[in-house]
């Protein structure tokens, strides 16, 4: 009966591409759990070394935060295309073994440029969330090239959520450095589930597939390429401005000072449950042929009026309401732009494309931080303000720049065939 169930549920040898999905999405959701288990309380970890006061620790953790995705937005095309040709499970493996190194050790520092320094580092060795999703999009057969980044941004938000929330209890429980220790646990494991796992195509036929290669140019002149990274600027940049700020949010309301890091885990764990269940319902809906466009348009327009209360809550539970919703409303943007910029890059080529389309969010998440952290030095509820214009003028962007456009197979075919111009679309 047992091994009944166990073979209705885990797929086929005829379908292997399923049980990596699985194994992989397992995997990052492990992985990401980790990440966000210690992360969130950068701030508070700053003011426990030698960073005096809320002010300075707002700064200095919007440039700790900021750093690593600049490094690693700045690689992103190079690490892309190394996945076209080479094994893209051994990649991802590299970060995670670095992730579990470094995190480590950030458990033992005792000065911010210690710190700061690991985090640069990390830079280095990032590009995970990027290589990631290339490597679950070439499992997916091409028509459910939404779907595998849905499940990759899902396993990536449900493990923000929770980590924050044992993160929190973790930190107010028995201090913040445990944290770190156990953010790198979690990255080995992740690390071992993909090296059992997870079993991957000869690297001698993958580098048959990927002769020949897109520049930078022909990326960016593919029809909506630059709105979407425009998109997935915007959408992370707001995403990672609430890093530096919350925990700090969090303390100037009606919370115990003992249990600060706690709430700023339970608003993070809430909006990311939304967030969770509105990447998912993005990628099922735009595989089954919706607009991605006009999901876009209400994605964005329907997060910029939500970030604006934000700036006028005066009480935790305000916050946690008001961030899940946001959360929600804004889940799906990166599912939506990812799969849109994906389909329009040859199979073949890919992973160079992601790469440079993913690196546009990278970019966001860098500087985000630091330019949060500088102005939530002067006013934090200004942040929230900056967050509802960004997403406002986004709305307007997409619906004057972004055209309504059909894939005409261009996945599908080989170099030679497949030049990146706008011939290979049809406006509908």
């Amino acid at each position: 009966m047992g091994n009944g169930l166990v073979r209705a549920w885990w797929p086929g040898p005829d379908q292997q591409w399923r049980r990596n999905q699985y194994v992989s999405v397992a995997s990052l959701f492990v992985a990401f759990l980790g990440f966000s288990f210690a992360s969130p309380f950068l701030p508070l970890y700053l003011l426990e070394l030698d960073i005096p006061t809320m002010e300075e620790a707002s700064f200095w953790s919007g440039v700790s935060f900021g750093v690593s995705p600049l490094i690693s937005a700045m690689l992103a095309p190079f690490w892309g295309s190394v996945a076209d040709r080479f094994s893209k499970k051994l990649l991802v493996l590299r970060c995670l073994i670095a992730f579990t190194v470094l995190l480590a050790l950030m458990a033992f520092v005792t000065h911010m440029w210690q710190l700061l320094a690991l985090r640069i580092i990390l830079g280095f060795f990032g590009g995970f969330t990027t290589l990631a999703t290339i490597m679950v999009m070439s499992y997916a057969p091409p028509d459910r090239t939404a779907e595998a980044v849905g499940f990759v941004q899902a396993a990536q938000i449900i493990g923000q959520g929770i980590g924050p929330v044992f993160g929190g209890i973790t930190a107010d429980m028995v201090g913040l450095r445990p944290s770190f220790v156990a953010a790198a646990v979690a990255c080995a494991i992740a690390a071992v589930i993909l090296t059992v796992f997870l079993k991957e195509e000869k690297v001698a036929a993958r580098r048959q597939r990927a002769k020949g290669s897109l520049s930078i140019r022909q990326v960016l002149l593919l029809a909506n390429m630059l709105a979407l990274m425009v998109v997935l600027f915007g959408a992370r940049f707001v995403e990672r401005t609430f890093d530096p700020v919350m925990p700090l949010f969090v303390s100037q309301l009606d919370v115990d000072p003992g249990w600060i890091a706690t709430g700023v885990g339970l608003i993070t764990g809430l909006s990311t449950v939304g967030r969770a269940i509105s990447s998912t319902l993005a990628g099922g809906s735009s595989s089954r042929g919706w607009s991605r466009r006009t999901l876009l348009l209400i994605s964005l327009g329907a997060s910029a009026v939500a970030c604006l209360p934000m700036a006028l809550a005066t009480a935790f539970w305000q916050m946690l309401i008001l961030r899940a919703i946001e959360g929600f409303l804004s889940g799906g943007l990166l599912t939506l732009a990812i799969a849109t910029g994906a389909d329009l890059i040859p199979r073949q080529q890919r992973g160079a494309g992601v790469g440079l389309l993913m690196s546009g969010g990278m970019y966001g998440s860098a500087v985000a931080p630091m330019v949060a952290g500088a102005i939530g030095a002067v006013n934090l509820r200004a942040v929230f303000v900056l967050d509802a214009a960004i997403f406002a003028a986004l709305t307007i962007a997409t619906l004057v720049f972004m055209r309504e456009l059909a894939v005409e197979s261009v996945a599908a075919v080989g170099m030679e065939d497949a030049s990146p111009t706008v011939e290979k679309w049809r406006e509908t």
